[in-house]
């Protein structure tokens, strides 16, 4: 069940992830919990333009709509750089490898993954097999999960906005630019509020599908 506050429990979120079916599932799972961003945002990461050399920050500065990456997000806020932990920098190094590109492409790599293909066919049905529930849409529940391990880490509200894409009126300008430069300093942050989850590791699992056989549907599995 999920824990009184209405928001998705780190229990949840290792649940979650143990339960993805194919290895760039548990990734996106992974990066969104520990990030923060918008299923859209992670979707649309580029390992040459978005990620450094070595996988502790993103560049978010695209999304994911349709089936295509577009250059523009859902408020100016959205722009901004998010900074991974050790722990998580160090999972998204071995799942890039050497590979270019899209961090998450399509069957055909001619696309990114399609977001409502993923909220449809992984995310949601996840979610109701294991009877989690998130108060409004799934694709925010990392976002939430996030914010709180945010803020239970102390972590200032400036910092927090600055992560998670929120707009803050409150902020000067040169404080902005200020965040925005120091990247020391906010991977040191980053570095003590750690994920706030344990990444369970991938198992392949067999997939149920229904196929045909003698005029009758019978159910086969395959593994992933």
């Amino acid at each position: 069940m999920s824990n009184a506050g209405g928001k998705v429990s780190a229990d949840e979120i290792e649940k979650l992830i143990a339960d993805a079916e194919k290895e760039w599932v548990h990734a996106v799972y992974v990066l969104s919990a520990a990030s923060g961003m918008r299923i859209a945002e992670t979707l649309a990461v580029d390992i040459d333009t978005c990620l450094s050399p070595d996988c502790s920050m993103i560049l978010v500065r695209q999304q994911v709509k349709g089936s295509k990456i577009v250059e523009y997000l859902k408020t100016e806020a959205g722009y901004r750089i998010v900074d991974l932990c050790p722990e998580t920098a160090e999972y998204l190094r071995k799942f890039v490898g050497d590979r270019k590109g899209p961090l998450f492409p399509s069957r055909k790599r001619t696309s990114p993954v399609s977001y409502r293909n993923f909220l449809k066919r992984h995310l949601t049905p996840s979610m109701k097999k294991l009877g989690i529930k998130e108060p409004g849409k799934a694709a925010h529940a990392f976002r939430r999960f996030r914010s709180s391990i945010l803020a239970k880490s102390g972590v200032e509200e400036d910092i927090r906005k600055f992560w998670l894409g929120h707009e803050n009126n409150d902020i000067t300008a040169q404080y902005a630019e200020q965040i925005r430069e120091d990247n020391v300093w906010r991977q040191t942050l980053a570095a003590n509020v750690r994920l706030g989850f344990k990444i369970p590791a991938f198992v392949p699992k067999p997939i149920v599908r229904n196929v045909r056989k003698n005029r009758q549907v019978v159910e086969v599995a395959v593994v992933s």
